[in-house]
Formats: structure tokens, C-alpha cells, sequence
């Protein structure tokens, strides 16, 4: 499905095919609204990134991508590191944070933060996070990392919000069996993406 095929079948749904009252623009944002609601049921949009991380010699702490939803693995130097979280190093490791820096091999996360045991003692190389991001904007790719039969799924989600949001007559009912497609649709589609999360 094009970006203009989205747009004229969220159209349909509503009702409202005048460009005027209903800018694209504002049709992009409420499926955006639905990709985002879309990623958070079935992990859909993944990112491979090797550049945001850079170790600095003795620091353990290194701010996460601001497009990071989830953490799903960290490769460092050929091998994938240990996922862990701090209240292990707590109660194990009482001066976790005084270890000595050398090659770390393990990671955990904490709110916008992603720590590495040991401390890194070197610059490179730079490890590689695959996380699932936030989906790319409507306007700029339609359906980004969506397999195509998936495509309306979002869509329905889009629909229902803009539905409810502006209560006319008759929209909750219209709203609630969209979101009830919206919903059994991902339930379908989550199979399709879990794959995704494992390593290379």
C-alpha cells in the first residue's frame, strides 16, 4: 500500500475525504499514532545501530538513542554481551562500580541509560545495539519494516483514535469495531516479527 493509498482508506473509514477539513498532514499523525501503538503490541520496528555508542575509557554509564524503545541485544568485539540488571550487581557485587575497568561482557538497562561490566578500559570497538525503535514518521516512509498485508493494521488504529477524539454521531460504535480489528489484526501479526529480535 502507497502513502496515498493509506491516506484515502483512513479517509474512507472516517468519512471524510475533504482535503480541507482533513489535511494530510494531519491524517500522517494519526497513523503515526497507530504505528506507534502497532510497535508496542508486536515490536515490529527494529534498529541495528554501531555508531551512537562510543566507549570512553573507565566509564560505565552511556545514554541510550532517543528513538530506543527496547533493548534487545548488545555485540561487542565478535561476541554478544550478557544482558543483566543492576539489583544483580547489587547483590553480588557490593563495589560493582569500583571493578576494575577491563573488557565488559555484561550490559543492563536503566530507564535512558545502558551500563557495561566491567567498565569499559578501552575506546574501540564500538559495540552494536539492536533495539526496537520508534517507527519512522508516516510522512517520511509509509509503513516502514511492515510487511504489506499488515499495512491497514495501523490504519484501523488511526481511524478509531480520530473517531473518538471527535465524537460524532454514531463514531464510538465505528471506533470500537476498528479498534477491535486494530487488535485482533496484531494478535495476527506478531508471529511474523519475533524472529527479528534474535542475533545475527
Amino acid at each position: 500500500m502507497t502513502q496515498a493509498e493509506g491516506r484515502a482508506m483512513w479517509r474512507r473509514l472516517v468519512t471524510e475525504p475533504n482535503t480541507t477539513v482533513v489535511a494530510d498532514t494531519e491524517v500522517d499523525t494519526w497513523i503515526d499514532g497507530g504505528q506507534e501503538a502497532l510497535n508496542d503490541l508486536i515490536d515490529y520496528h527494529i534498529t541495528d545501530d554501531s555508531s551512537s555508542i562510543t566507549f570512553v575509557s573507565g566509564t560505565q554509564d552511556y545514554t541510550l538513542p532517543t528513538d530506543c524503545a527496547q533493548v534487545l541485544w548488545v555485540e561487542w568485539n565478535g561476541a554478544f554481551m550478557k544482558e543483566a540488571d543492576e539489583e544483580h550487581f547489587r547483590r553480588n557485587y557490593t563495589e560493582w562500580r569500583q571493578t576494575a575497568a577491563g573488557s565488559p561482557t555484561d550490559y543492563f538497562v536503566t530507564g535512558r541509560t545502558i551500563s557495561f561490566w566491567p567498565k569499559p578500559n578501552v575506546t574501540t570497538p564500538k559495540p552494536t545495539i539492536r533495539y526496537v525503535s520508534t517507527p519512522v514518521a508516516y510522512a517520511t516512509t509509509a509503513f516502514a519494516q511492515l510487511c504489506t498485508q499488515h499495512h491497514r493494521i495501523p490504519i484501523y488504529h488511526g481511524a478509531a483514535a480520530w473517531l473518538i477524539a471527535h465524537g460524532l454521531d454514531g463514531s464510538f460504535a465505528r471506533a470500537s469495531k476498528f479498534m477491535e480489528l486494530f487488535e485482533q489484526r496484531a494478535q495476527g501479526a506478531a508471529k511474523h516479527y519475533g524472529f527479528r529480535k534474535v542475533g545475527k
